[in-house]
């Protein structure tokens, strides 16, 4: 009988290091939780509180310049986490980025409006800050279950696959994997960047329901 060795080769973590499986995945989760929730709860406590009249008052009932002037500081606030994230990861940890930073950088910020859209979508179908939270704290940390991290996408049901699409997250994760890890040329992450159309042209189409919800009395001070 032949025996002959097994000749094994790590191709995108030589080190074995979990730092580069886990912490890659769940610390821009936890962004991803904070961004969606904060947006959520900046937004809702306008109607919890029964303030939302003046916003729109404030706005020239323009719905477009109320919700940008609500969210953008924010916008601004939640790319300066991003970027404390990426020291983190890409200095402390030596994370290696073997593609562009470029690409990285653009991809958190239009995720971070998707998720900033995708709440102003969910207070619109639900009018309601508590349920609004709920909701959405399910559906940031489903992301990490279905976005491929902790179990191979492509193994995945079709069900599966399909249920993972629903999350920005999901993109975002093949892009940054695709830029640091594998360094892939950008024609590989083309089309992750074009899903982020549909989260922010969804929650766009919410700003006439949003509009009626904000000047609305009967949708305010709701628990």
């Amino acid at each position: 009988m032949l025996f002959r060795s097994v000749n094994a080769h790590l191709l995108f973590n030589p080190f074995g290091n979990y730092s580069y499986f886990l912490v890659l995945g769940l610390l821009p989760l936890l962004a991803v939780v904070f961004i969606f929730l904060g947006s959520v709860y900046a937004l809702g406590i306008e109607l919890k509180e029964g303030t939302a009249g003046d916003l729109i008052s404030k706005a020239g009932n323009s719905v477009t310049i109320a919700l940008l002037g609500k969210m953008l500081p924010y916008t601004f606030l939640f790319f300066v986490d991003m970027m404390i994230m990426n020291i983190f990861l890409l200095k402390t940890l030596g994370t290696p980025v073997h593609g562009s930073l470029f690409l990285i950088l653009v991809s958190e910020i239009l995720m971070i409006i998707s998720y900033q859209l995708l709440a102003i979508l969910f207070l619109k179908l639900s009018a309601n800050l508590r349920l609004s939270l709920s909701l959405g704290s399910a559906y940031t940390m489903m992301a990490l279950t279905f976005s491929g991290l902790t179990f191979p996408s492509m193994a995945m049901p079709l069900i599966a696959k399909l249920f993972s699409l629903i999350f920005p997250y999901t993109f975002w994760l093949h892009i940054f994997m695709s830029q640091t890890l594998r360094g892939e040329p950008i024609s590989e992450v083309v089309l992750s960047f074009l899903a982020f159309i549909p989260f922010i042209l969804g929650g766009a189409l919410a700003f006439p329901g949003m509009k009626r919800k904000l000047s609305h009395q009967k949708y305010w001070f709701r628990e």
